[in-house]
């Protein structure tokens, strides 16, 4: 609405509302300032209009059933919907990042390198597809997206176990020597076999008896009793 209608309707009112066309021939001759001041203006006039500019509303996306937000059921049992699986998946994959960062697992580690490669691949899709749940599933093909906030879930109980026992340490850095023609009469613990080989048997041997004995009865001066209460002799064993 610009000043010329405003004047123009204010005349008009003001002819209905008296007999005398004096008031109205005034106006018309001489319009008040501010609406002199409102045809000069284009951005001053502005304040005379009543209407009121309606924000375009963006497009929405139609909901479609089993998709994105329609999504009601992952179809595992015990497995319900995650509908802010964006921002939960960013959360787990990183804080698995920071945890291995905070240790002091050394980055060389094998699983550390692992896990690593897993949580970024798995982070940059998402970031690529934040409204999008089934292109992240058909990128990473490891399941749906909630079946990958469990897997991240599952993982860091694996990692903190990992953290605390320091497994790092007890892995063979040389690897072991794999013989892919295998000899089935071989004797691994004959004096020309694999001296690590040989060592593992050793221990492994070592471990059992021990886990025998621990599972045994004795008493303190070192008889063996068995589960009715009867002295067993060396003999016997």
């Amino acid at each position: 609405m610009n000043a010329s209608t405003i004047l123009r309707q204010t005349a008009c009112r003001v002819l209905k509302n008296s007999r005398s066309t004096t008031g109205a021939a005034a106006l018309l001759r001489h319009p008040p300032r501010c609406l002199a001041v409102a045809s000069s203006s284009s951005q001053s006039w502005r304040r005379f209009s009543t209407a009121v500019e309606e924000t375009p509303k963006a497009e929405e996306k139609p909901i479609i059933p089993g998709i994105g937000k329609g999504k009601t059921s992952t179809g595992l049992v015990g497995l319900a919907v995650e509908p802010d699986w964006y921002n939960v998946m960013l959360k787990k994959f990183q804080l698995l990042l920071d945890t291995m960062e905070a240790s002091d697992m050394p980055e060389t580690a094998q699983y550390r390198m692992n896990v690593t490669k897993w949580a970024n691949f798995v982070i940059a899709t998402v970031k690529a597809n934040p409204d999008d749940p089934e292109a992240v599933e058909d990128e990473v093909r490891m399941g749906q997206v909630e079946e990958l906030i469990e897997m991240a879930d599952d993982e860091m109980v694996c990692m903190r176990m990992y953290i605390q026992e320091k497994f790092w340490l007890e892995l063979d850095n040389e690897g072991p020597e794999i013989d892919f023609n295998p000899d089935p009469m071989r004797d691994e613990m004959s004096p020309d076999s694999d001296p690590r080989t040989r060592e593992r048997i050793m221990e492994d041997m070592e471990r059992q008896r021990q886990w025998v004995d621990d599972e045994e009865n004795y008493d303190d001066d070192g008889q063996l009793y068995d589960d009715y209460g009867n002295k067993v002799e060396h003999e016997d064993i």
